[in-house]
């Protein structure tokens, strides 16, 4: 190759090359190859010890007192249900049972929030056991026996029905397999009986209303 060549070939590419690294520097970019930025959440990807140290103690602070927020929560609404249930009980006693199932209804909605995990051992551990005599409002009577093991079986002139029963609210729920169902809910040493048919209506319709005597 002669001198010419040689020259009329280096010469492009070295102004080339200039003209690269001046487009990078006017960029704030280095010539040189750029190490990987690292995927992680941008701030907290600490070298420092110090900084480590800080951000565990943030998150620990932070965990604390979403404990005792969620503690402080439990304890008003543990506060409303009694608040709820000791008025309710005075509405019913007040033959006021309009009142009654809205404060039931707002009870109830507190419950599902408290109580939502009760296995059925807890569900059936406070079970009005025995036999019960119901008179209905619309004279309808009804002979009721609740068992140890959640079971329940109901007797009427023109309809008998066996059930399963639990606590739910500090109210006892019977679902019966002829498509009803009872919530009794307790006045003294009598129950007071709301009866639905069929259980899709419960407990948004308007029940029958009973009261609950114990036999046995």
């Amino acid at each position: 190759m002669s001198r010419r060549v040689f020259l009329f070939v280096i010469f492009p590419a070295l102004a080339f090359l200039v003209a690269s690294a001046n487009v990078d520097a006017d960029r704030g970019v280095s010539s040189a190859a750029q190490p990987p930025i690292p995927a992680t959440e941008p701030g907290w990807d600490f070298k420092s010890p110090a900084a480590r140290e800080a951000k565990r103690k943030y998150d620990a602070v932070l965990k604390e007192a979403e404990t005792k927020f969620a503690r402080a929560v439990t304890d008003a609404q543990k506060s409303l249900i009694e608040d709820l249930e000791a008025t309710m009980k005075e509405a019913t006693r007040a033959a006021d049972l309009g009142e009654a199932l809205k404060l039931r209804a707002a009870l109830e909605s507190v419950q599902r929030d408290v109580g939502g995990g009760a296995d059925r051992s807890q569900l059936t551990a406070c079970l009005p056991v025995g036999r019960w005599s119901v008179e209905f409002a619309n004279g309808v009577a009804e002979t009721c026996e609740i068992r140890k093991d959640g079971t329940a079986g109901v007797a009427e002139p023109q309809r008998t029905s066996d059930g399963t029963a639990v606590i739910r609210g500090g109210s006892l729920v019977i679902a019966y397999q002829d498509d009803r169902v009872e919530r009794w809910t307790p006045i003294g040493p009598k129950m007071v009986v709301e009866h639905w048919f069929p259980i899709a209506k419960f407990p948004s319709s308007t029940p029958v209303l009973g009261i609950a005597h114990r036999l046995q």
